[in-house]
Protein backbone atom coordinates (compact mmCIF):
# COMPACT_ATOMS: atom_id res chain seq x y z
CA UNK A 1 0.00 0.00 0.00
CA UNK A 2 0.89 3.63 -0.90
CA UNK A 3 2.13 5.30 2.06
CA UNK A 4 1.17 9.31 2.47
CA UNK A 5 3.62 12.09 1.63
CA UNK A 6 3.06 14.29 4.69
CA UNK A 7 1.32 14.16 8.08
CA UNK A 8 0.70 16.74 10.12
CA UNK A 9 2.33 15.33 13.19
CA UNK A 10 0.75 17.85 15.57
CA UNK A 11 -2.41 17.00 14.79
CA UNK A 12 -2.09 13.87 15.03
CA UNK A 13 -0.88 14.65 19.17
CA UNK A 14 -4.11 16.91 19.38
CA UNK A 15 -6.22 14.68 17.55
CA UNK A 16 -5.34 11.30 19.67
CA UNK A 17 -5.39 13.42 23.10
CA UNK A 18 -8.85 15.14 22.38
CA UNK A 19 -9.84 11.17 22.18
CA UNK A 20 -7.62 10.93 25.34
CA UNK A 21 -5.89 7.69 23.74
CA UNK A 22 -2.64 6.75 24.38
CA UNK A 23 -0.66 6.24 21.67
CA UNK A 24 -0.68 2.39 22.07
CA UNK A 25 -4.15 1.83 22.54
CA UNK A 26 -5.04 3.40 19.00
CA UNK A 27 -2.37 1.30 17.39
CA UNK A 28 -4.08 -1.61 18.31
CA UNK A 29 -7.24 0.01 17.25
CA UNK A 30 -5.84 0.06 13.75
CA UNK A 31 -3.27 -2.47 13.41
CA UNK A 32 -2.98 -6.11 14.59
CA UNK A 33 0.83 -5.11 14.99
CA UNK A 34 2.41 -4.90 18.49
CA UNK A 35 4.44 -1.92 17.15
CA UNK A 36 3.46 1.65 18.38
CA UNK A 37 2.84 2.74 15.21
CA UNK A 38 1.32 5.86 15.74
CA UNK A 39 3.76 6.85 17.92
CA UNK A 40 6.39 6.86 15.42
CA UNK A 41 4.34 8.61 13.09
CA UNK A 42 3.90 11.48 16.09
CA UNK A 43 7.78 11.14 16.11
CA UNK A 44 7.94 11.27 12.49
CA UNK A 45 9.56 8.60 12.60
CA UNK A 46 7.65 6.88 9.85
CA UNK A 47 4.78 7.52 7.52
CA UNK A 48 0.99 5.57 7.48
CA UNK A 49 -0.34 4.49 4.56
CA UNK A 50 -3.86 5.78 2.73
CA UNK A 51 -5.48 3.17 4.83
CA UNK A 52 -4.33 3.59 8.04
CA UNK A 53 -4.11 7.00 8.44
CA UNK A 54 -8.32 6.84 7.32
CA UNK A 55 -8.65 4.46 10.01
CA UNK A 56 -6.87 6.41 12.71
CA UNK A 57 -9.25 8.89 11.74
CA UNK A 58 -12.30 7.02 12.40
CA UNK A 59 -10.98 6.08 15.81
CA UNK A 60 -10.41 9.72 16.84
CA UNK A 61 -13.38 10.63 15.31
CA UNK A 62 -12.33 13.47 12.75
CA UNK A 63 -11.75 14.18 8.86
CA UNK A 64 -9.33 12.08 7.86
CA UNK A 65 -7.78 15.41 5.97
CA UNK A 66 -7.01 17.40 8.89
CA UNK A 67 -3.61 14.53 9.66
CA UNK A 68 -2.73 16.12 6.45
CA UNK A 69 -3.76 20.14 7.06
CA UNK A 70 -0.90 22.74 7.88
CA UNK A 71 -3.52 24.26 9.77
CA UNK A 72 -3.28 23.03 13.60
CA UNK A 73 -6.69 21.67 15.27
CA UNK A 74 -7.95 22.91 18.39
CA UNK A 75 -7.55 20.90 21.32
CA UNK A 76 -10.31 19.89 23.28
CA UNK A 77 -10.60 22.34 26.38
CA UNK A 78 -10.27 19.88 29.60
CA UNK A 79 -13.02 19.22 31.67
CA UNK A 80 -12.03 19.54 35.61
CA UNK A 81 -12.69 16.66 37.68
CA UNK A 82 -13.78 18.14 41.09
CA UNK A 83 -13.40 15.16 43.06
CA UNK A 84 -9.72 15.14 42.82
CA UNK A 85 -9.58 18.93 43.86
CA UNK A 86 -8.73 19.67 39.97
CA UNK A 87 -10.23 23.10 39.23
CA UNK A 88 -10.01 24.28 42.81
CA UNK A 89 -10.89 28.19 41.66
CA UNK A 90 -14.41 27.16 40.67
CA UNK A 91 -15.39 24.93 43.87
CA UNK A 92 -17.71 27.77 44.80
CA UNK A 93 -19.36 28.02 42.28
CA UNK A 94 -19.85 24.06 42.33
CA UNK A 95 -21.08 24.28 45.88
CA UNK A 96 -23.54 27.15 45.18
CA UNK A 97 -25.12 24.78 42.26
CA UNK A 98 -25.50 22.28 44.44
CA UNK A 99 -27.31 23.72 46.79
CA UNK A 100 -29.26 24.82 44.41
CA UNK A 101 -30.15 21.61 43.00
CA UNK A 102 -30.53 20.02 46.36
CA UNK A 103 -33.16 23.30 47.13
CA UNK A 104 -35.26 22.57 44.11
CA UNK A 105 -35.46 19.17 44.61
CA UNK A 106 -36.39 19.78 48.20
CA UNK A 107 -39.22 21.85 46.96
CA UNK A 108 -40.43 19.67 44.07
CA UNK A 109 -40.79 16.76 46.75
CA UNK A 110 -42.84 19.34 49.37
CA UNK A 111 -44.87 20.34 46.01
CA UNK A 112 -45.18 16.37 45.58
CA UNK A 113 -46.44 16.36 49.06
CA UNK A 114 -48.89 18.88 49.00
CA UNK A 115 -50.75 17.66 45.83
CA UNK A 116 -50.88 13.90 47.86
CA UNK A 117 -53.31 11.76 45.30
CA UNK A 118 -52.42 13.40 42.07
CA UNK A 119 -49.31 10.96 41.76
CA UNK A 120 -50.98 7.39 41.81
CA UNK A 121 -47.97 5.70 40.31
CA UNK A 122 -44.88 6.64 42.89
CA UNK A 123 -43.22 4.02 44.15
CA UNK A 124 -45.76 1.13 43.09
CA UNK A 125 -43.52 -0.81 40.30
CA UNK A 126 -40.68 -1.42 42.48
CA UNK A 127 -41.13 -4.72 43.14
CA UNK A 128 -42.62 -5.66 39.39
CA UNK A 129 -39.76 -7.26 37.10
CA UNK A 130 -42.28 -8.02 34.35
CA UNK A 131 -42.73 -4.83 31.58
CA UNK A 132 -45.86 -6.05 30.78
CA UNK A 133 -46.96 -6.35 34.21
CA UNK A 134 -45.57 -3.24 34.88
CA UNK A 135 -47.89 -1.16 31.98
CA UNK A 136 -51.06 -3.50 33.26
CA UNK A 137 -50.32 -2.02 37.10
CA UNK A 138 -50.16 2.04 35.14
CA UNK A 139 -53.17 1.09 33.42
CA UNK A 140 -54.95 -0.20 36.45
CA UNK A 141 -54.14 2.51 38.39
CA UNK A 142 -54.68 5.75 35.80
CA UNK A 143 -58.09 4.23 34.66
CA UNK A 144 -56.97 3.69 31.01
CA UNK A 145 -59.72 2.33 28.91
CA UNK A 146 -57.84 0.35 25.91
CA UNK A 147 -60.80 0.51 24.12
CA UNK A 148 -60.78 4.51 23.93
CA UNK A 149 -57.61 4.50 22.74
CA UNK A 150 -58.04 1.79 19.70
CA UNK A 151 -61.21 4.14 18.76
CA UNK A 152 -58.88 7.50 18.02
CA UNK A 153 -58.22 7.70 14.71
CA UNK A 154 -57.62 9.98 12.37
CA UNK A 155 -54.63 12.53 10.75
CA UNK A 156 -53.49 13.53 14.56
CA UNK A 157 -54.58 10.20 16.38
CA UNK A 158 -50.85 9.93 18.27
CA UNK A 159 -51.30 13.49 19.64
CA UNK A 160 -54.93 12.76 20.55
CA UNK A 161 -53.57 9.39 22.36
CA UNK A 162 -50.78 10.87 23.95
CA UNK A 163 -52.99 14.12 25.05
CA UNK A 164 -55.38 11.23 26.33
CA UNK A 165 -52.80 9.39 28.28
CA UNK A 166 -50.98 12.87 29.77
CA UNK A 167 -54.32 13.49 30.85
CA UNK A 168 -54.59 10.33 33.05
Amino acid sequence: MAKVNFINKKNLIIARENVGMTTQIASRKISSSRKDLVLSWEKGETLPTWRQAEKLAHVYNVPDLVFFSKNLINKNKAIPDYRIKEGVEDSNRIKKLVNLIINRQEWLEQKLKDEEGKNKLQGLGRSIQNPKELATLIREKLNIDLSEIKNISGYNARKKVIKYLIEK
